[in-house]
């Protein structure tokens, strides 16, 4: 681009952390930050104060999609996604299933698989990512995580992916199964 790009990388809160302190930047059309949606549009509906509002933030371009994946460590009993829900409806509540944020695409993703079951089971959010998140998973800590499929791949040869979120699954992953809406209805 024929100049320098300086990037600073602020973690915490979904994103909301790093969205708090883009907005207080002047709008000098140098400063951009990345987005992540459904977080930008639920966190300042369902928090009191994520320290920034939507309408405080436009977006110039969209430029990924990321459904999320829900994955099992290999050595789970849950060899399919009918299995988890199924395991819900027999124990409800009795679940644990690991995010990066609540109100966050894995916090939000995860509900209708739990409550499909009729599973209240909470959602135990992570701060720092995949790689808590994973080890939680790997360690025994929580039965499922929902993340992104990019984290499925990586640690392919130590989380089973029970689905990916939607009808359609990704094209990355195109052999990880959708999340049939049957599902979650």
């Amino acid at each position: 681009m024929g100049t320098r790009i300086q990037i600073e990388y602020r973690s915490g809160g979904g994103g909301a952390v790093g969205w708090s302190e883009f907005v207080k930047r002047p709008a000098d059309g140098y400063t951009v930050a990345g987005l992540v949606i459904p977080h930008i549009v639920i966190q300042p509906l369902a928090l009191d104060d994520p320290g920034y509002q939507t309408e405080e933030i436009r977006a110039a371009a969209w430029t990924v999609a990321a459904p999320g994946a829900l994955m099992v460590a290999n050595d789970s009993p849950f060899q399919t996604l009918e299995d988890f829900v199924n395991a819900a409806k027999e124990n409800p509540g009795g679940s644990t299933v690991g995010g990066v944020a609540t109100f966050s695409g894995s916090d939000l993703s995860t509900g209708p698989v739990r409550l499909a079951g009729g599973d209240r089971g909470h959602l135990c959010s992570r701060d720092g990512g995949a790689a808590p998140l994973i080890s939680d998973l790997l360690g025994g800590h929580i039965d499922a995580a929902f993340w992104r499929p990019v984290t499925a791949v990586r640690n392919s040869d130590r989380v089973r992916t029970l689905a990916i979120a939607g009808d359609d699954g990704s094209r990355a992953c195109p052999t990880f199964p959708p999340s049939p809406s049957s599902a979650t209805t």
